[in-house]
């Protein structure tokens, strides 16, 4: 019978995920990028993604969403990721990218915490997370993280 052995990398936070800081609503921003042959990286078979996003005090919808996109590169530079986005812009405008998670944010003073698993991006070589922020108001001003932690599966 065939053992499968999980290892876990080191969770890491992502280089500018500080753009969700005081995002406007209906805004979007990129947070990465992750390089997949980097050190603690590379032969990764999933990530796992967890974050921590905090909402305005007023004025959120009672239907609002976070919602993360994909977008990745075989070329580290802008041009070369899904819809030309720049893997650490501000600002951005989505059209292929692919959504991988959803959240409620319907809450005022609310902190959307989770985590979800996220399968390496092939074969890209970059990877990177889009935000937007459907939740009626801009976000915290701080306190906002999202971290990844790569996975590695082996079975013998």
């Amino acid at each position: 019978m065939a053992v499968t052995t999980v290892t876990y990398g080191a969770r890491t936070e992502f280089a500018n995920d500080s753009n969700l800081n005081s995002l406007g609503s209906t805004s979007l921003c990129a947070i990465g990028p992750v390089d997949n042959s980097g050190s603690g990286v590379a032969g990764a078979d999933a990530f796992i993604v967890d974050f921590s996003i905090s909402l305005a005090s007023s004025s959120v919808s009672s239907t609002g969403t976070l919602t993360a996109y994909l977008i990745q590169s075989s070329v580290s530079t802008s041009s070369g990721f899904t819809d030309g986005i720049s893997p650490t812009g501000a600002s951005v405008t989505v059209v292929n990218a692919k959504v991988v998670y959803v959240a409620n944010a319907n809450t005022n003073s609310q902190v959307v915490a989770d985590t979800f698993r996220l399968p390496v991006p092939d074969p890209a070589k970059y990877w990177s997370l889009v935000w937007l922020n459907g939740s009626g108001a801009a976000l915290k001003s701080s306190a906002n993280s999202v971290y990844y932690l790569p996975i590695t599966y082996t079975t013998q």
